[in-house]
């Protein structure tokens, strides 16, 4: 017979450990009852974590731009870049963002 294997987790602690420097202490150093906060630790101030970019940022270099790439695959990447440009402004002039340019004069057209 197979028995399930079963993860034993330690007990949930009474108080974290971030919390400890916010309670008070007894005259042996010891923290009193969990209900108990010493008021003067806490400030105004905010601790605020360091970002973490986002992997799919516009700072990030390409994964292509880290690899040696042949000609075809270099040409075939600047086309593509290049299509989603365009393809951005027309959507931008199709909602109403961007102008669209003025029409071109040529000696043909005239």
């Amino acid at each position: 017979k197979i028995e399930p294997k079963v993860m034993r987790r330690d007990p949930i602690p009474d108080v974290e450990w971030w919390d400890m420097p916010f309670l008070k202490e007894d005259m042996n150093g010891q923290k009193r009852a969990y209900t108990e906060v010493n008021v003067e630790k806490i400030t105004p101030y905010v601790e605020h974590p360091i970002p973490i970019k986002n992997s799919n940022e516009k700072d990030a270099p390409d994964a292509a731009a880290m690899m040696h790439l042949t000609p075809k695959e270099r040409n075939k990447l600047r086309r593509l870049k290049r299509q989603e440009r365009t393809q951005e402004i027309r959507d931008k002039i199709k909602m109403g963002i961007l102008q669209p340019p003025p029409p071109k004069v040529k000696m043909s057209n005239l």
